[in-house]
């Protein structure tokens, strides 16, 4: 039985004004041509590897040292550009492979950057809810052309391609264009019949008689008897179309295949009908890919760019892979199809054939990099002409916010299992192309192409990637350490009480949404709780709470990977940690075994990787590690048992205490007892445990702590996480990073290592916090790393003065920028699991989640969030708190690729 859907949020009434799409303004510096030119000279010195795409025989001849560079801002529609990055006069025609000419061509083929351009597209004609109810929007870790991977719908009936930036996914958006685009004059019942059997043109497409198309067929050879036979036979049908009021013109006619054999058997022969037929179908196709050219015409603005015939031809004699995909995804019946129709195989092949032929066509689409900054500006202008209102789409399906969705797919799929790396590394949402471009957008501000041949391993262009890393770098683009100079209205007032209020009483989660019940203390916290607070960095922190919450803390669980990671980044080389984690989507759940091609965790959020971390956090795993600094409290936790404060004497002077009670309380002493020897055996973490106080305001207090209870429950109950890390010590993984602690040998306590690693990533998911706590870190990192000056809720009032005090001794730089934007990266493109895509895109905040129920949030340089809710759903993520993300993030603009 399918679960239950979920039940939207009322939408609370807007008492905020809409945001306004953000312009360039004088504060983001410009680049200048001069700088381009010097960036293009630099880039043949600095990178001069990598190969060109031979696999495709036509791309093989493309020459290494082509590179040119294309900026063009919101405001301006001419790019600035160098090197190699227009078309120059002399060049060869288009469409024409002439080697010779092809010194003086910057042109080369869009190749996968063309999956941007076909999801716009279909968006525009289709709509969202119709493409996204069969595509996902998850990263999957693999490479562009890897075996079909596919999830199942939320109904769990359907079997849907990760994303559309790879082969599988965008193959199966090809197969969503339009035969013919709905327009205002097309009656609605015709569009709905088009869109269910758009995939089967070989035997119910429905075509569109226009005298256009009886032109097309007249000059192919057909004879002239077929001719007049197919005159009288338009005549006659659309005459009786308009008679009885179906149709308004004779422009517009459609018609089912199955309906035209039938009304044309009187009129022509078999043989006859199966030549025009065959013409007419040729003429569908040659019109659907049309209709797709004209719309990258727009968006490139040139009217004059056409397919490269040699590299299409060349596309389709080698594309057996993507015929392969093509297959299985048939098999797997991803394909929309009409119910109740039936192919032989013969028109079996025909479909798959047809599809992939406009597949391949559109990758041979010919461009060079002022074309793509082009549509890149009009991505990040809200889908308007750089500098002008005017838009390039015409059915009004694609809005701002739209767009800001697809440019968040670009981010954590552009460059397929290189998309976390480039996060990482540029902080630009981005896609590439195996023709050596790669075009990119700065939400707001600018669109960026960047062409070279010559490809890395993951078969991104190398000079490509190092020049978009210096722009990054110098002009402050990375999105995920920009700051963003926006208003935020959702302030004390009665707007976020509703907010709660509509979250906690009219959103109802799936039934098979709980409380994490499978570490047994989780399972036991009350389903209604939720609370948020909001950190804006300089005003007090706003909390709200459900009624019976105001003190409910929880527990980090897999949020402790975020802080893991800056704590050893802190503490290490970059480099030293990402040589045994990586930095890639993993396309898998939280806890999943699985590792990258090399043998590394996938990336540091999830169990893999954060277990990798919890080995670098110890600085000495002897026995002089141990009872170091001892910060815990039997008396004032919930882990000194009542009994042993009674067996103590403290009511039992009158000595009538039952029998019965007596042994219960020996019980518990026994069990306490147990307990502490357990706790007295471990490698504490108390510098990490003291490092997240401090970036949650907590150095004073000292609320944090670690929940003993819940550690032991944890350590009772990990055993895939246990799998995992043997897992890894199989590969001899922890010898690598154990041997850089000199005091400890890891061939000494081959066994008890493991132990000794889980014990401190399970003391690190029992710190305990609050939704105050995580707003602070998270204000933090929004603040570039700087310590916060307002740390008190407004509630209290102004701080004491001696509090300002002990807080101007703490060090202003608690983070470093780069280390801020390596955080916020990582929890963008890997925060939320396999949920990171779709969260990505409904939300657009860089967030990490626990399995506790608590999710913290980044938007750089304007404000940290944190929610608390402890019912989740199947991949570990609060339902209620994503939902409150959702609420805020739209009301306020808040994502970061808008």
């Amino acid at each position: 039985m399918a679960a239950k859907t979920h039940q939207k949020t009322k939408k609370i009434p807007k008492e905020v004004t809409e945001p306004k799409s953000v312009v360039p303004t004088p504060e983001f510096k410009r680049v200048t041509k001069q700088y381009l030119e010097n960036l293009v000279r630099d880039s043949e010195f600095e990178e001069d590897s990598g190969e060109v795409a031979a696999y495709i025989p036509e791309l093989g001849t493309a020459l290494k040292e082509k590179t040119g560079v294309s900026v063009c801002y919101t405001d301006n529609p001419n790019p600035i550009a160098a090197g190699d990055c227009f078309r120059d006069e002399r060049a060869r025609p288009f469409g024409e492979a002439d080697q010779a000419n092809r010194l003086d061509d910057d042109m080369f083929t869009i190749q996968s950057i063309s999956k941007v351009f076909a999801l716009l597209y279909v968006l525009d004609c289709r709509g969202e809810e119709y493409v996204f109810k069969r595509i996902n929007k998850e990263p999957t870790g693999d490479p562009f052309n890897a075996d079909p991977k596919t999830t199942k719908s939320k109904g769990g009936e359907k079997r849907i391609p990760y994303n559309p930036m790879i082969n599988v996914g965008a193959i199966f958006i090809t197969s969503l264009f339009p035969d013919v685009v709905p327009d205002k004059d097309v009656h609605e019942e015709v569009i709905d019949a088009e869109r269910g059997i758009i995939s089967v043109p070989n035997d119910s497409a429905i075509y569109r008689m226009s005298t256009l198309a009886i032109r097309k067929i007249e000059n192919e050879g057909v004879s002239d008897t077929v001719k007049k036979k197919l005159k009288d036979f338009h005549r006659d049908e659309i005459d009786r179309e308009r008679s009885v009021g179906k149709q308004k013109a004779a422009s517009n006619y459609y018609m089912t295949r199955s309906e035209l054999e039938k009304r044309l058997r009187p009129k022509l022969s078999a043989e006859e009908q199966e030549e025009y037929l065959e013409k007419l179908l040729d003429y569908c196709n040659d019109g659907k890919f049309k209709m797709f050219m004209d719309f990258v015409r727009r968006m490139c603005n040139d009217e004059s760019m056409i397919v490269d015939q040699a590299v299409w031809d060349s596309e389709s004699a080698t594309g057996h892979n993507n015929r392969a995909l093509a297959w299985r995804m048939h098999a797997d019946k991803i394909f929309f199809t009409k119910k109740g129709k039936r192919r032989d195989a013969y028109q079996e092949v025909n479909f798959i054939e047809d599809v992939l032929s406009t597949y391949f066509r559109q990758c041979s689409i010919l461009v060079h990099s002022n074309h793509l900054a082009h549509a890149a500006a009009i991505i990040a202008g809200g889908g308007r002409y750089p500098g002008k209102e005017a838009s390039p789409f015409k059915y009004g399906n694609v809005n701002e916010r739209l767009l800001s969705s697809v440019v968040s797919i670009m981010s954590n799929c552009g460059l397929y299992d290189g998309s976390g790396e480039f996060a990482y590394s540029i902080g630009l949402p981005g896609k590439s192309g195996v023709g050596g471009g790669i075009m990119c957008v700065v939400p707001g501000i600018a669109g960026i192409a960047v062409f070279s041949p010559a490809l890395d391993p993951k078969g991104n262009s190398a000079r490509g990637l190092h020049m978009l890393a210096k722009i990054s770098e110098e002009f402050g683009y990375n999105i995920f350490n920009r700051s963003r100079k926006l208003g935020f209205n959702l302030k004390m007032g009665d707007s976020l009480d509703k907010l709660l209020h509509e979250v906690k009483n009219n959103y109802d989660p799936s039934m098979d949404a709980k409380p994490a019940d499978y570490i047994p203390e989780l399972g036991a916290n009350k389903a209604s709780t939720t609370s948020i607070a909001i950190c804006v960095p300089g005003q007090p922190i706003i909390s709200r709470y459900s009624e019976e919450d105001h003190s409910q803390t929880f527990s980090l669980q897999s949020i402790a990977n975020l802080f893991g990671l800056l704590y050893v980044l802190q503490r290490k080389s970059e480099g030293m940690v990402f040589e045994y984690v990586g930095k890639e989507p993993s396309g898998g759940s939280f806890n999943e075994m699985k590792w990258d091609p090399t043998g590394l965790p996938f990336n540091p959020m999830i169990n893999a990787g954060a277990i990798a971390i919890a080995s670098m956090i110890p600085d000495n795993y002897s026995d002089e590690g141990r009872n170091f600094n001892r910060d815990y409290s039997w008396e004032t936790t919930n882990f000194y048992p009542k009994g042993r404060r009674i067996w103590d004497g403290v009511d039992d002077h009158d000595g009538k205490t039952p029998d019965y009670k007596k042994d219960s309380w020996k019980r518990q002493i026994k069990r306490h007892e147990k307990r502490v020897e357990i706790i007295d055996q471990l490698l504490f973490i108390n510098p990490f445990l003291e490092f997240v106080r401090g970036l949650c305001g907590d150095s004073m207090d000292k609320k944090i702590q670690v929940d003993w209870d819940l550690f032991l429950s944890e350590r009772k109950t990990g055993h895939k996480n246990r799998s995992l890390a043997w897992q890894m010590n199989d590969n001899k993984f922890f010898d690598k990073i154990l041997a850089r602690h000199e005091t400890y040998d890891v061939r000494d306590r081959e066994d008890g290592v493991i132990e000794d690693i889980l014990d401190v990533y399970f003391q690190m998911c029992s710190i305990k916090v609050s939704v105050r706590h995580l707003a602070h870190f998270a204000g933090v990192l929004a603040n570039g790393g700087k310590a916060l000056r307002e740390e008190v809720n407004q509630d209290l009032g102004k701080a004491p003065k001696e509090e300002k005090d002990q807080e101007d001794k703490i060090s202003n730089q608690l983070l470093t920028p780069r280390e801020v934007a390596i955080a916020t990266s990582m929890m963008s493109t890997s925060g939320l699991y396999d949920e990171s895509g779709e969260f990505a895109y409904n939300v657009g905040i860089p967030s990490k989640s626990g399995v506790s129920g608590g999710i913290v949030g980044v938007v750089p340089g304007k404000l940290g969030i944190a929610v608390y809710s402890p019912v989740v759903d199947k991949k570990g993520n609060s339902c209620r708190g994503m939902e409150l993300l959702r609420e805020i993030s739209e009301l306020e603009g808040l994502s970061i690729f808008r």
